[in-house]
């Protein structure tokens, strides 16, 4: 859960109205120390608590953060958006436009089992079950018994957590998670973090947006793009069970694009209140945690790594060498530091050798770019059963650059006997490279290979010339990621290429 002087909502555009709930959890945290804790101003503190002002969304939940502090003040007093539930928040957008929506964050409820009815059990032993309804949101002190047979409201659980000490997440392992009338978004929440669940996470924290004023979650992106979302809905229903009528994909007409949408109530307030997102228009910097990867295969870093590069990654080409060639890069760019960071983590982990990181001052932005052609083929490769239709569309266009054969090059031992070889069947030797050139329509420096067998590094394209001569596998003397080039180059089949690339499992 939050740590008491984290602030996730530091940087939200969003204020919020006067209002009977928020001013009573900033009235009990300025008794717990507020002015302390937190750099806030006291004037317009009391100007909120007189009802002449709105105040940023962040100050209040710096008052919640304190008031968790104390386990006597009921729970609507702690978490930011439950005290902001049915109250109104204002963000004025760049155009001058007012944003005014009424936040929803009604309770949802879990289904009680066994640990359940002992953590309800051993309240009793703290404080009388009255006492402990109202600390909970409630009023009504016959719900007990409700409660402990059927389902309790997550508010009671969080309240009960914090009085006993059990750990949050832990309690609602496995628990079916509903509304209090409809079923449609009833979810089944694991704990465990596995590719899938990061996968979505970050979907969510890039491309996503979790409603302040319904319970909807949506994740946009282009129309050649809507593979991603497909994919994303199946993850989406494996990952918590959802019913098939709160998920759904649709076409908006007027910025030409698809939507995932996921109408669940106990999903937002568990990416909320578990995984720290918060609702409404994103900002700059998202809370988040290291991601861990001892747990992850090879394989199933590559597919989280996907995630980075389908929503703020892009590969493209570019001019280098004072326009003279066209070269290959791979960016990643965010405005938020710690995915950055995890993004790097992972380049890292998967032993790419020349990852540059960066960070844009001006634009607030970090940066991350592959620019090294062989590090940008390896990875093209790694990731191409991950990546979308759309996207590895896009690699093959830009590695289809004629040039790029004879620019990429290898040396060891067992290429230059290849290449010697080959010369000594010609009649001159120049002729070696006369016959590449005109093979591959492609241009040296050179007329002789002479630097080419003495420990220099031979062009890719010399090196499938000499293996066609000599009746041998090209992968005997390249590393096999070279094969997406040479797919790009429709110089192998793509059933070739696959079968270079299938996992250990045989599977793509």
């Amino acid at each position: 859960m939050v740590k008491t002087k984290e602030v996730v909502l530091k940087r939200s555009p969003y204020s919020v109205e006067p209002s009977k709930k928020p001013q009573q959890a900033i009235k009990f945290a300025i008794e717990k120390g507020l002015f302390k804790e937190y750099s806030i101003q006291k004037k317009i503190i009391y100007e909120y608590l007189s009802s002449k002002c709105y105040i940023p969304i962040w100050i209040l939940e710096a008052a919640c953060n304190i008031n968790k502090n104390d386990c006597l003040i009921p729970v609507q007093y702690q978490y930011v958006w439950f005290c902001l539930n049915n109250v109104k928040v204002k963000r004025i957008q760049p155009s001058g436009r007012v944003f005014n929506p009424r936040v929803q964050f009604v309770p949802v409820y879990i289904k009680t089992n066994k640990r359940i009815k002992n953590l309800l059990n051993n309240l009793t032993s703290f404080v009388k079950k009255n006492k402990f309804i109202e600390l909970s949101g409630f009023k009504e002190h016959s719900i007990f018994s409700k409660w402990y047979n059927r389902t309790v409201p997550i508010t009671a659980i969080l309240k009960a957590c914090q009085i006993t000490g059990n750990n949050f997440v832990d309690l609602i392992d496995n628990c079916e998670i509903g509304g209090i009338s409809r079923k449609d978004g009833t979810i089944i929440f694991n704990k465990k973090r596995d590719k899938d669940l990061e996968k979505i996470l970050y979907w969510i924290k890039t491309e996503g947006h979790v409603q302040i004023y319904s319970t909807n979650i949506n994740i946009s992106q282009k129309e050649s793009s809507k593979e991603n979302l497909q994919t994303l809905k199946r993850i989406f229903q494996s990952t918590f069970k959802l019913n098939e009528k709160s998920i759904g994909i649709y076409y908006n007409k007027r910025w030409k694009g698809y939507q995932l949408w996921v109408s669940s109530a106990p999903l937002r307030q568990v990416l909320n209140l578990v995984y720290l997102i918060p609702l409404g228009y994103k900002t700059h910097s998202i809370v988040d945690e290291k991601l861990n990867l001892k747990d992850y295969s090879c394989e199933e870093k590559l597919d989280i790594l996907s995630s980075f590069c389908e929503t703020e990654g892009s590969f493209s080409k570019t001019k280098t060498h004072y326009g003279k060639f066209l070269s290959p890069r791979f960016e990643f760019k965010v405005y938020d530091k710690v995915l950055r960071d995890n993004c790097l983590r992972l380049l890292k982990e998967l032993k790419y050798k020349k990852v540059y990181s960066n960070y844009n001052q001006k634009r607030g932005e970090y940066q991350i770019g592959i620019y090294n052609f062989d590090d940008f083929l390896r990875l093209c490769f790694d990731l191409y059963p991950y990546l979308s239709k759309g996207t590895n569309k896009k690699i093959l266009s830009i590695l289809s650059v004629q040039d790029l054969i004879a620019r990429i090059r290898f040396g060891n031992e067992k290429i230059y006997l290849l290449i010697k070889n080959v010369r000594e069947r010609l009649k001159y030797k120049k002729d070696f490279i006369k016959d590449v050139k005109n093979k591959f329509l492609l241009n040296y420096d050179s007329e002789y290979a002479n630097d080419w067998i003495k420990n220099g590094k031979v062009p890719l394209s010399a090196i499938l010339y000499s293996c066609e001569k000599e009746n041998r596998n090209i992968f005997e003397y390249v590393p096999k990621y070279t094969s997406i080039l040479l797919r790009a180059q429709n110089l192998i089949s793509k059933e070739e290429f696959i079968g270079l690339r299938c996992n250990q499992n045989g599977k793509l």
